[in-house]
């Protein structure tokens, strides 16, 4: 029983770290796409 609870706590906080790098990588993006966009109309 706490074994099987242990690891769905595991299996839950990779999840949300993955998701969460998911989202920083996501904003990331997003900035590099904004400050292209700055960059050209700059031109």
């Amino acid at each position: 029983m706490s074994f099987s609870f242990i690891f769905f706590g595991w299996e839950e906080a990779l999840r949300t770290e993955m998701f969460a790098d998911y989202l920083i990588s996501t904003i990331k993006h997003r900035e590099e796409i904004y400050h292209f966009e700055q960059f050209l109309a700059n031109l």
